[in-house]
């Protein structure tokens, strides 16, 4: 009997082989993102540099799904039309043809672990704020399950929500997003239940409320919380629009992570 009671990775068949190196700021693997922020702050902006700007996750999919009422009329969504248009829809009911379509792929291949399924990118622009996903429907259940009904062989799949409201998104979401993008809000209801989920990785909300005020002064910015890092630290990470570190620096410290130096 062997005594070693060690608990040993899962491996898994096959290497990751992206289709494209990204900024290393970006994380490279599964991301559920948040995007929130009144009307008129940017919101559709940054989704469309996510994923129709190269400096970003352009061609880093297989698939990218695009679902939003204003895709057709929208000037600010027509790059992604212009991508995508194939994969753009106005309607949440084929989010399941979707899952179903890429399912196919996994049941194909269950004896090569996935090693053929493409990863794919779902953008869901306000969906909710429109009536289009209930609290508790599709969208929760498919944020628990989204790593294994996006992901297939290179282990990372996409899931971008745009809202209105932080509360306005299922509790599911806000518990399994990695990635949350914050526009600037008066609304001190709002400020207190972002604080609340997400202080404690970021040394306290007093900290986290200074960090996200002083990212977003100017309209259109973004405070961008990374709660599992990205290709350069391995822990959270806040910045100023993908581009400017936040925490942990010397000037918005942690006592568990060492500060990131200006470069």
């Amino acid at each position: 009997m062997n005594s070693d009671l060690a608990i040993l990775p899962i491996k898994t068949k096959g290497e990751r082989k992206l289709n494209r190196e990204i900024n290393p700021k970006l994380p490279n693997k599964h991301v559920l993102c948040m995007i929130i922020g009144k009307i008129n702050s940017g919101k559709s902006t940054l989704a469309v540099n996510l994923l129709a700007n190269s400096n970003f996750y352009k061609d880093f999919h297989d698939y990218v799904f695009c679902i939003s009422q204003n895709i057709h009329h929208d000037p600010t969504l027509q790059p992604l039309k212009k991508l995508y248009g194939e994969t753009c829809y106005t309607d949440r009911s084929v989010i399941p043809e979707i899952l179903t379509f890429l399912q196919e792929f996994k049941k194909d291949n269950e004896d090569d672990c996935n090693c053929e399924a493409p990863d794919a990118c779902l953008f869901l622009d306000d969906l909710l704020s429109n009536g289009q996903i209930s609290q508790n429907g599709m969208l929760s259940s498919l944020c628990s399950v989204m790593r294994h009904r996006l992901g297939g062989r290179n282990r990372c799949p996409m899931l971008i929500c745009i809202s209105q409201k932080f509360n306005g998104l299922p509790t599911t979401v806000r518990a399994n997003a990695n990635m949350i993008c914050l526009s600037h809000t008066p609304n001190q209801r709002e400020q207190k239940v972002v604080l609340d989920t997400y202080g404690d990785y970021y040394g306290g909300s007093e900290q986290l409320l200074k960090m996200w005020m002083d990212a977003t002064t100017e309209d259109h910015t973004f405070l961008v919380l990374m709660l599992e890092g990205n290709q350069e630290y391995n822990h959270p990470v806040a910045m100023q629009d993908f581009h400017t570190y936040l925490f942990p620096t010397s000037k918005y410290s942690s006592d568990r992570y060492k500060n990131i130096e200006p470069k």
